[in-house]
Order: C-alpha cells, then structure tokens, then sequence
C-alpha cells in the first residue's frame, strides 16, 4: 500500500499529520457465474458438476446434496472444489438437489439446484425359484426386477419365448402363471427384462412336473364263452415305482380262485361265469397319483353248447352275446338277440346259419333239418335255408301268428286264434292239421310228427307214428308244455312232473324228475329246465350231458339233434317282459274241465309271475302258466297275470272265464232183454239250475208211460 504525505502550504507552525492507506480497487463478494448442470448418468458412471465464479480470491467451495454438505471420499470428490466428481453413481445418489456455496471474506453465493438423474439398467434382484407340482394343477414364477421405467419383461421355456394364451398368463410380467400344467409343460423357464438402458437375464428355473403314470396300453373290449379263459394287457409309464390293480365295475379284482395278475398288467380270468361279465379299467399309481385305462368291457356270450358229432355245433360266435332265445336244428344252432336280429352257426350246407340280410324285429326263432324260420313282431314268418320241400315257402297272408316250430322238412305256426298252420313236407301227413283242432296254445314238431297243446292241458298228435311219436299215453292232462324229437315226444305237466313217449333215450326221463319249468328232446336224448336254474339230462349220450355238470342260472333250453343247447341268464341284456300273446282273453269252459292259460312272453329271463282272480292274487300261483282244474261254478271270473323282471313289468288284459254245463260222468252202454228195464246215468256240473234232454238216434226223448226222466231239471 501507498502512502502520501500531504504539506499544508501555511506557516510553519506545529502541525498533525495523517497516514492514509491508498485505494487499489472495490471489495467484492463471490458470484456464480456459471451454475451447476442437471445431468443424466447411467448407474455406475461418474457425474461431475461444474460451477464457475467471481468475487474477490481467495474463493471457498461447498458442495451439498440434499442439504448435507458432501464430504471427500472414494465415493465424492472436489467437495470442496469448483468440480464435483460423484464416482460409480448408484441411485441413491439420484435426487434434484446438488447446490454449491461459494464463498470469501466478503460473502458467498449458493448456486441453484442441480438433478442428478440415475439411469438404471433394467437387472433383476430377486431369481425365480424352482418348484415341483402335480400334473393338472397350476405352477407360477415370481421374480423382482429393477431399473429405470419402462421396463419390459418377457418369460422364456426351453428358449423360447411365451406368450399369454391358454393356461398362459403373466408372460410379460415378473410374474407368471401356468394353469393346468401338463407334463409337456416340464423344463426350464426363465425371464428377460429389457429398458433403454441395458437388459438382464434370470437364472433358470426349473419346473417338474410331478404326474401319475401314464397308460401306454388299452385293454381291448372282448368276448368270451362260459367256462373259457380270457386274458386282459395294459400297460403303464411313471417317474417313479407304480403300483397296479385291475377294476370291474368299480370294485378291485381280488387274486385267488379263477382269477390271477389282478395286480398286475395282465389280468387272467379262466373258467368264466356269466357273473364275471362287465367292464374292467386298469390302475396304475405312484406317490403322485392313480391313472386309469379306457374301461375294457368282457361280454361273455350266454349260451353253452354240447355234445353232436360236429365241433361247430359247439362253437357258439361271439355275436350271440345278446341271445334271448334259442334254437337246435340238425347240425346247427340259432339264437335270437336282443336287439331282434339272429345268428346262426354250425353245418352250413343250405344257408341254415345265415339269416337273409336286414332280417329284424323278429321276436321268436325255429330250426329245422337244414333251415331255420324268424317269426317278425308283426305276426309273419319267414324262412331260410333249404326248401327242397316247400319248408321256406311260407303259405301267402299266414298272419297273427304267435309261435313256430319246425320239423326236419315242414314248419308249423299257431295263431292268435288258437289254430294251427302247416307247410312244406307231407308225406307222414305231418302238415295235415286234424279237422277241427282249436283252442291251441303250444306245439312242436319232430322228424315227421307234430303235436298241439290244447288249453285243456291235453295234446294232440298227428303224422309219422312208426315209433309211437304220436301214440300219447292215454289220460295224459294237466300239460304246460310239449316237446317232440326225431322218435319221441315229451310233456311237463304242471305238477313239475315230465312223461315221455315213443321211441329212444329221449323217453327215458329219471324216476324222481321234479321241479321242471321247461323241456327240449332231440333224437335220443332229453332236456330239463328245473325251477333251481339247473339242468338234468338223460337218454343216448353223444356228449350233451355234459351240459348239465356245473351249470347254474340257465333259464332256457333247446335240443338239436344230437347237441344241447343252454341259455344263462344275462345281466347284460335289458329287455323288459313284452307280452306277446296273451291267449284267448274270453273263453267259455264246461263246468268239470280244466283249463290252461298260457301266455307267450318275451325279454330278459328270468321273469316273476303273479296270477290274479278277480283282482286278487292266486297264492301260490306264480308260474309262467296257470292251470285251473276241473274248473267248477266259483272258479268262472276274471283272471289276469302280471309279469316283472328287473328292467319293467306289464300286467295282461283281464280274460273273462265263463262256466258253462259239462258232463262229468258219461252214461255207459247196457244191454238188456226184451220187455226188461234200464236206466242210464250221467252226472253232470254248472252254475244256475241245470236242465236236462235225453236223446235216442238224435230225436229228443220226452216222458211217457215207458219213459221217464227225459227231460227233467236238477
């Protein structure tokens, strides 16, 4: 500093002088000049602020953030400088409040605010997680990502990438989410997240599938016959051990007896039952659970052949699994299915065993020598087969036809009306129906033979007689059923009782028979339905008595001509009872007959039966027929029958049943002489008071001085 010295231009005299400090220039406070930027970093980078300023030197810096004066460090550096270096920027060094004091001796200035903005690269934090699931159930992935906005995320399985769709969502979210997993859903899924700044990728994470086995083999539908051996395969995959068991109709197949491998791939069923008969799944399981096969349903075909000198009289086809009916020709067989159709097998030499095409709703079947009849719903008949002798040539208009039966070369049907029709062969005068016969409810025919059941219990026979076919044993009543075979007839009379005539084995019935319900006789041999479901066979044996040994539940037979035939009651088939003829519903019976009501039913076997008089039940009277013997003045009324099985009832119409007089005792021829007396007797039985007229020659008798009694009343 300079100094001056100033002399007063006065006189000298003693004087005061002054030092003054001379003046280099004004005192000056700090200035911004240039104030601190906004800056945009990437996380990880290096912000620097800058600021410039005026004012007298020396000059002081602060920097602040937040209003916290910032201190050197590795992380901050020229804190107190014109220059902030903000090294490896992280985002909590984001924020909009970077400001700078400057400063000297004569004041400071702060500087306005500057933002640091931290740009983050898309990264993820939180790794989604492996997991396990069971099959059908849903899965999910949750990661956490972060960065600056926006950020976009997209999920990847096995590389490539997902999108929202069916049991999809949250494929471009951090969280995703699969529904109803299935096991081609197994693998490694992980996830992308993208932002303007950088990318990152998850770690992988797992997804197993945790699933039941795997059926790899079905089991096949089959069918099988009774007593024969049946053998179902499946098979199964899994991720772990697996345990097995085979199901029929939703109940575990046990090991022991006829069946083994129940617990195994391969289930053996031997000696088959109409019981085994239903549909078998196949089980596997392991820890995750049980997979089950396409149910495999066994249909085992109910009718049992035997015996004949041909096997394929024996081999009964898989498609009689649905017989109703039965029926034995000479070197072939026949049954009626459920659905109306029929199959034949066995000796095929004239087309017996092949029914004309489109051949349905029929509801009854007979077989001849070589050809077979089909009686329709509609009351015709039909034929096939051989018809050297007009046997298939069904008369033109026979209609309101009810039942059939076929003889070697002629056929024979029953009417609704009670009389009986015949074709073919006559030369034993077979087709020759007696003049007059009526009031028929059943017939047979034979080789050369036939005979008719009337509704009096008693039978009628007419034809070839050379072995006492038709020489029916005298007194023979009280029949429910006949049958006739190539050299013997047969009826089942209502006690359960079975008499048999004629030639060969089929006559031969076992002392004690009882109980019998149905019969069939062949050429040597004869058959026995009993009400227990067993079978009892007898006469020359060409193997069909085997027929008879461990067979149950049989509810219909029929005999060929050196076969048998049995026909077991079927659970598969549905059919409830149809009554398909019901008899006369109005009949007029002398007082002291009997009489027989025989009705034609059809469906699934067995069936209950209930006799009813009046409206109320006849106890005891539970047959598929009802006898009414020596029928008196309180029997007349109304009679109807209901019939039942498991799929349905029906009750008949009512029939009137009507008492008229009838004689029970005829008068007997005398002898006597000339100008002597006699007297004849007859006793006879009706409702109401009887009146009576004797006749001589056909002229009425009336009482004079030599006659007495001609015309009296009771």
């Amino acid at each position: 500093m300079l100094f001056r010295l100033f002399l007063p231009l006065v006189p000298a005299v003693a004087a005061l002088v002054f030092l003054i400090p001379s003046r280099v220039g004004a005192a000056a406070a700090p200035s911004i000049t240039t104030q601190p930027q906004s800056q945009n970093i990437i996380a990880g980078s290096n912000a620097v602020f800058t600021v410039a300023a005026s004012g007298n030197t020396p000059l002081f810096y602060q920097w602040s953030f937040n209003g916290t004066n910032l201190a050197n460090s590795t992380h901050i550096g020229g804190a107190t400088n014109a220059t902030l270096t903000v090294s490896n920027v992280f985002v909590a060094d984001g924020g909009t409040n970077y400001q700078v004091v400057v400063s000297n001796s004569h004041g400071s200035a702060t500087s306005s605010s500057a933002t640091l903005t931290v740009l983050v690269p898309a990264a993820i934090t939180v790794q989604p997680t492996s997991q396990s699931v069971l099959v059908s159930n849903s899965a999910s992935f949750a990661a956490t990502a972060i960065g600056t906005t926006p950020i976009n995320c997209r999920w990847f399985f096995n590389g490539s990438a997902l999108v929202d769709g069916i049991g999809i969502s949250g494929s471009t979210t951090t969280n995703l989410i699969l529904s109803n997993v299935q096991t081609n859903e197994a693998g490694n899924y992980q996830l992308v997240v993208t932002n303007n700044y950088g990318s990152a990728t998850s770690s992988i994470a797992s997804l197993i599938v945790l699933s039941p086995p795997s059926i790899t083999i079905q089991p096949t539908n089959q069918a099988a016959l009774i007593g024969s051996t049946v053998v179902f395969s499946s098979g199964a995959t899994s991720q772990s051990l697996m345990s097995y068991q085979w199901v029929k109709d939703g109940g575990a197949v046990i090991n022991g007896g006829q069946i083994s491998g129940a617990d195994t791939p391969t289930l053996t069923i031997s000696n088959l039952q109409m019981s085994d008969a239903g549909d078998y799944q196949f089980e596997a399981s392991n820890t995750n659970g049980t997979s089950a096969s396409t149910p495999a349903s066994l249909m085992i075909v109910p009718v049992v052949a035997r015996g004949g000198y041909s096997f394929s009289n024996t081999n009964v086809p898989a498609a009689a699994t649905n017989a109703t009916a039965i029926a034995g020709g000479y070197e072939f067989s026949m049954a009626l299915k459920s659905d109306g159709t029929v199959v034949g097998w066995g000796t095929d030499t004239s087309g017996q065993t092949d029914p004309p095409a489109g051949l349905s709703n029929v509801t009854a079947i007979a077989t001849g020598f070589n050809f077979g009849l089909a009686l329709k719903d509609n009351g015709t008949v039909l034929g096939w087969g051989d018809d050297s002798y007009g046997q298939t040539n069904i008369p033109v208009g026979l209609s309101n036809v009810v039942a059939m039966a076929a003889g070697w070369y002629y056929g024979l049907a029953l009417k609704a009306d009670g009389t009986v029709t015949g074709w073919g062969d006559n030369y034993f005068g077979e087709t020759s129906i007696p003049a007059g016969l009526s009031n028929v409810v059943a017939i047979a025919a034979g080789t050369a033979s036939s005979l008719a059941l009337k509704n009096d219990g008693t039978v009628i026979g007419w034809g070839f007689d050379q072995d006492g076919e038709i020489n029916i044993p005298t007194g023979l009543s009280n029949v429910v059923a006949i049958g006739q075979g190539s050299y013997s007839g047969l009826a089942l009379k209502s006690d359960g009782t079975v008499v048999g005539w004629g030639y060969g084995g089929g006559v031969d019935v076992p002392a004690g028979l009882s109980n019998v319900v149905a019969i069939s006789v062949g050429e040597l041999f004869g058959l026995a339905l009993r009400s227990d479901g067993t079978v009892i066979t007898w006469g020359t044996d060409y193997g069909e008595s085997s027929i008879s040994i461990g067979l149950s539940n049989v509810v219909s037979v029929a005999a060929g001509r050196l076969h048998a035939l049995a026909l077991v009651q079927n659970p598969a088939v549905e059919v409830a009872p149809r009554i398909w003829w019901q008899g006369q519903t109005n009949q007029t019976v002398p007082s002291g007959q009997t009489l027989l009501l025989r009705p034609i039913i059809s469906g699934s076997k067995p069936m209950s039966f209930q006799w009813y008089f009046n409206g109320l039940p006849l106890i005891g009277q539970t047959n598929s027929w009802l006898m009414v013997q020596s029928i008196q003045p309180g029997q007349a009324g109304n009679y109807q029958f209901s019939v039942s099985n498991n799929y349905g009832s029906v009750t008949s119409q009512v029939a009137a049943v009507i008492e008229s007089p009838g004689i029970l005792n005829q008068p007997v021829g005398q002898s006597s002489l000339a100008g002597g007396s006699i007297a004849f007797n007859s006793t006879a039985a009706g409702s109401g008071t009887l009146f009576y007229q004797w006749y001589f020659n056909g002229s009425p008798l009336a009482d004079d001085g030599r006659v007495i009694g001609a015309d009296r009343h009771q």
